[in-house]
């Protein structure tokens, strides 16, 4: 079996945003319930674009690749992968929780 660079490239950014999304929920988020409201606005406006700057492109990359990946068989440019498939369902699935936490 070989690995192409797309399906590296989906890999490592989807392995890159689960992780980000662990950290996040495991040492951000528990320290930012100890905070009291003031203390908590004062760090999100000093850090709050700074994740966005993080999160947003990661989140659009994770979520776009997948796709780019798993179309590549109906383009010509490979076979159909199921995992790849599966990888972009998921995805989706994940994308979908945002709204219901923010």
């Amino acid at each position: 079996m070989t690995v192409d660079g797309l399906s590296l490239a989906t890999t490592l950014v989807l392995g890159l945003f689960a992780g980000s999304l662990v950290t996040e929920a495991l040492l951000l988020v528990p320290y930012w319930r100890t905070l009291k409201m003031e203390p908590f606005y004062a760090l999100h406006q000093d850090f709050g674009h700074r994740l966005f700057r993080y999160f947003a492109p990661l989140t659009s990359v994770a979520t776009l690749l997948p796709f780019v990946s798993a179309a590549r068989g109906f383009l010509g440019e490979g076979r159909q992968d199921p995992i790849a498939w599966l990888s972009a369902v998921l995805i989706v699935a994940v994308t979908l929780t945002f709204p219901l936490y923010f």
